[in-house]
């Protein structure tokens, strides 16, 4: 399921990578950010959210790979000390 939604973003970064000369969202506005002009458009707006949305669903992952890791390692050492008892 991961994998599916990870495909539908990378086809919506190039679907508005592809539209880039077309209003997508909304008119392109101009920012000053520390003495520089930004041209924000929906397609750096549609971009950067799919990037932050990757990149949490990357981050989920690997808290959840550890967390696995972890609780795997403190399984075995209680099986470990009920059979030493034993």
């Amino acid at each position: 399921m991961a994998r599916l939604y990870l495909i539908l973003i990378l086809i919506g970064i190039l679907i508005a990578l592809f539209f880039s000369e077309i209003t997508f969202l909304f008119e392109p506005k101009t920012l000053i950010f520390f003495n520089r002009e930004i041209t924000v458009t929906g397609q750096i707006l549609f971009s950067g959210l799919t990037t932050l949305i990757l990149t949490i669903i990357l981050l989920i992952g690997l808290i959840e790979k550890v967390i696995l890791l972890l609780s795997k390692k403190s399984k075995a050492e209680k099986k470990k000390e009920v059979s030493i008892k034993e």
